[in-house]
Formats: C-alpha cells, structure tokens, sequence
C-alpha cells in the first residue's frame, strides 16, 4: 500500500482512534503530517510511517518499568470497588426510601378519596357564621346601630 494517501477519517478508522483524539493530537503538536489538496486535507502513507515510529518512541520513552505500575492499578482497583459498594449501598437507601415515598402517597390518596380530606368539597360550608345583631347589607355599623334604637324608641 505503499504511496497511497488517506483522508482524516480513514486515518482514525485505521487507527481506531475518534476524529475528536486526532484533533487533540494535531493541537498537541502529536498528530502526522498532513498534505493539503486544495480544502482537502490528506496524510500520506510516508507521514503515517513517521507518525508511527514517533509515537512509539514517545511512548517507550515515558513508559515507566511495569513493577511500578502494578501498585497504582491496585490502588484504582480499591478505589473503584470501594466507589461501586457506595454506589450499591445509595441505590438500596434511594430504593428504600422511594417505597416509602409511594406508601406515604398511597394513603394520602386513599384518605383524601374517602374522608374528604384534603380537597375541597362543594358540600362543605367554610365560612364561619358571624355571632350578634349583622348591620343591614350596604349600610355602617353606626347607622344600623342607630336604627336599632329608634326602633326601640
């Protein structure tokens, strides 16, 4: 396949990588070459090479010695289960308290659908009747009180 040129999808579906990585790549300095053609931008098989044996000598250079990174894939390893038993122990608490929540609304509704309780009935009568002698209807207090004891009179 020596000499042939490829767009940047078909370079991240060659390298399993997303177009998202690849620009990363390129703002970092990391990505191959590209040669553009007009608004099209293609790499070459030459650029793929050397972007190749780059990113091997990169990664074999800062690659530490696998000993040391045994303890800290073990400490994630902790971490993560002790993160999936929190997780495990919130669900069960948001179960528990869920059911609890659908009791609470399953006897509100059964009261307020057999008592009355909690809604308003076109039957009740809310308003409190008023105690003593009422002042006629658009008339004061002092004019109805002076009605009154004329009548009296």
């Amino acid at each position: 396949m020596e000499g042939y040129a490829s767009t940047i999808p078909d370079f991240c579906q060659r390298y399993k990588i997303s177009k998202v990585h690849y620009y990363a790549l390129k703002k970092r300095g990391d990505g191959p070459d590209e040669l553009h053609l007009g608004r099209r931008r293609v790499i070459t098989h030459a650029a793929e090479l050397a972007w190749e044996r780059r990113m091997a000598e990169r990664q074999n250079a800062s690659d530490p010695a696998p000993a040391a990174a045994t303890p800290a894939v073990s400490e994630l390893s902790a971490r993560e289960d002790d993160l999936v038993k929190e997780i495990e122990k919130l669900q069960r608490e948001l179960k528990s308290a869920n059911a609890v929540i659908s009791t609470l609304r399953s006897k509100t509704d059964f009261r307020t659908r057999h008592t009355g309780i909690g809604h308003c009935s076109r039957d009740a009568d809310l308003t409190v009747a008023p105690v003593g002698p009422q002042p006629e209807r658009g008339t004061s207090a002092k004019r109805s009180h002076a009605k009154t004891k004329a009548v009296e009179a």
